[in-house]
């Protein structure tokens, strides 16, 4: 639990102490003569920050402060570190919804993170996540800042390259996609299709699929792709179930839930499963949607 801080002069002094240790790291970042003893207190005021922001901070500085750790761990080449915090960090963002710099340097962070860890894979995906981001960013310093950190990731080809593992073979970077249904049928108002084909095939990326002339003049509307069909029938009466409900497993979770958000469409992220990275999702009739991270 945060330390519970009992007046307001004593929240200024912690807001104070907590944005000096982040300027020290970042002053100790930006250092190009780092003995092992800076490395170490690069670390600690890391740390420091973070946690004084626990007790006088919100999501914002607390999402800050773990990238930042990330970031360090990341120079000091501690992957499992830079990997936990750069995934606290992102799924504080996610968790608000907020899809401006703060999302696209959390990608960046990623993209450091596994860099670190060796996968270049996952270091371009990350990268072209962030620079998808920052293309939708009217403030020139924010894109240029966080281009900048971009551009500093170990091994990560300049826009427009195409990066190669060590094999030599291209890699591609990912796209996200739908790849396996676990529940098959959904329930929707009458005369609303055009809504289900914006969400479902607009959004999630599905086709609108023929039904066969017999259930066709029942109206609803049927979506799917070569691994996942969805269907959606008119339902007399409808209410969305307040449990049941399909779950879908994704291939780039975070590409598609960023999607989401900027339709209007926020998550809620769910940590209860130890080791799964899952969240839910009302479509426009409120029928509940789980996505499951591949």
């Amino acid at each position: 639990m945060p330390e519970e801080i009992d007046n307001d002069a004593e929240a200024a002094g912690r807001r104070r102490q907590a944005i000096a240790a982040f300027n020290r790291t970042w002053d100790l970042i930006a250092s190009s003569e780092r003995t092992p003893s800076d490395d170490d207190e690069m670390l600690a005021a890391a740390f420091a920050s973070r946690y004084l922001w626990d007790a006088v901070g919100g999501d914002e500085q607390r999402a800050i402060a773990d990238w930042q750790i990330g970031h360090v761990a990341s120079l000091l080449g501690n992957a499992d570190l830079a990997r936990a915090r750069a995934h606290r960090a992102l799924d504080r963002v996610l968790g608000n919804s907020w899809t401006d710099w703060r999302l696209a340097s959390c990608y960046e962070g990623m993209a450091r993170a596994e860099a670190v860890a060796g996968d270049v894979a996952e270091r371009d995906r990350w990268a072209a996540l962030a620079r998808e981001v920052l293309a939708t960013l009217d403030d020139e310093e924010e894109r240029e800042l966080i281009g900048s950190q971009l551009a500093s990731i170990p091994g990560l080809p300049p826009p427009g390259e195409t990066a190669r593992d060590v094999t030599g073979d291209t890699v591609q970077v990912p796209q996200y996609r739908l790849v396996r249904l676990d529940h098959v049928q959904l329930a929707m108002p009458a005369g609303l299709e055009a809504e289900a084909e914006g969400f479902y095939g607009a959004i999630l990326g599905l086709s609108v699929l023929e039904k066969p002339p017999v259930l066709g003049v029942r109206g609803g509307r049927w979506f799917g792709n070569a691994d996942v069909q969805v269907h959606l029938g008119v339902e007399p009466g409808f209410r969305p179930a307040e449990k049941a409900h399909p779950a879908l497993v994704v291939d780039g979770l975070d590409r598609l839930v960023g999607a989401l958000g900027a339709a209007g469409h926020p998550v809620e992220w769910d940590t209860e499963l130890a080791g799964v990275r899952r969240c839910y999702v009302a479509d426009p009739f409120g029928n509940r949607i789980e996505l499951i991270e591949g």
